[in-house]
């Protein structure tokens, strides 16, 4: 048998998802689990380190680890942390290792990790269904309440300051009584899974409760806010409910940053009261 087609059915068939990287930390492959758990593909990874991937809270303990891995030849062993894993902030378990060439020279690194969540909210007397929404299975207030204090902690250590949009569907209850429940909550499947699809692994994606939804995303400059309230209102746009190609999906949108207020509650409270100023400016009653 043929030892790259051997390797090949190994690396895909394994269940630990597995990567490589260059000597500059960037993606050379990955397999299959490592793609599904991610829902990419290798051209959404190839060529970039996990900071251009933004799917860590807090990514300088594994960048720190990895460059020790490269210039020290160092072995990292059960390494924890966190991880946005579609739209969900899940933890994991990494283990990392020199990648070496014919001359015993370092000209990379590879690794495999493992989701361990529900071991660590069991130790935490919490159950994954607590922290997820049913309907969507996106995280729930319990949950996102959780993943914000990571992101808080993520600011107070690295300074990453990080925007939270808070957004509902206009005339909802309206909506419903048109529709029926059972497409109404056809909607709201469809409005999580166009908001996953834009921000995927990136950003935190919760559905706070009946048709309020909320994303977190750390920034690096105040530009890119607009850009991502942007792609939450072309989420919108984007939907289409089956046999109902009449109806239009809008949402309005308050947003507020963690250093304006430096506190969680406040941050929701104000990215809350935005939203609900400007349904006041296009006189839309909130339902």
């Amino acid at each position: 048998m043929n030892n790259d087609l051997l390797l090949n059915n190994i690396l895909n068939n394994i269940g630990m998802c597995i990567f490589w990287k260059d000597i500059n930390r960037r993606f050379l492959g990955a397999n299959k689990s490592f793609l599904n758990y991610y829902d990419f593909t290798l051209h959404n990874i190839i060529g970039k380190t996990d900071e251009d991937m933004n799917w860590h809270i807090d990514p300088e303990p594994f960048k720190k680890e990895e460059e020790k891995v490269i210039k020290e030849g160092y072995y990292v062993k059960n390494l924890q942390g966190t991880c946005i894993i579609k739209g969900q902030m899940r933890y994991i378990i990494a283990n990392k290792f020199p990648l070496y060439d014919n001359c015993n020279n370092i000209i990379g690194l590879w690794g495999y990790f493992r989701d361990n969540t529900k071991e660590i909210l069991k130790l935490n007397n919490l159950a994954n269904e607590a922290m997820t929404d049913s309907l969507t299975k996106l995280s729930n207030r319990r949950g996102l309440d959780n993943e914000l204090l990571y992101y808080e902690e993520s600011y107070k250590n690295n300074n990453i300051d990080f925007v939270l949009f808070f957004f509902d569907i206009d005339k909802f209850k309206i909506f419903n009584d048109n529709y029926g429940h059972d497409i109404g909550d056809e909607v709201l499947v469809s409005v999580s899974k166009s908001l996953l699809k834009s921000f995927n692994s990136t950003a935190i994606i919760a559905r706070q409760g009946g048709d309020e939804f909320i994303v977190v995303k750390q920034f690096k400059n105040k530009q890119e806010i607009e850009i991502y309230k942007n792609m939450i209102q072309d989420a919108f746009n984007s939907i289409s409910i089956l046999n109902h190609p009449e109806i239009k999906i809008n949402c309005s949108i308050g947003n507020a940053i963690y250093s304006e207020v430096l506190s969680i509650e406040k941050l929701i409270k104000l990215a809350d009261y935005r939203m609900y100023e400007i349904k006041r400016e296009r006189n839309i009653e909130r339902l």
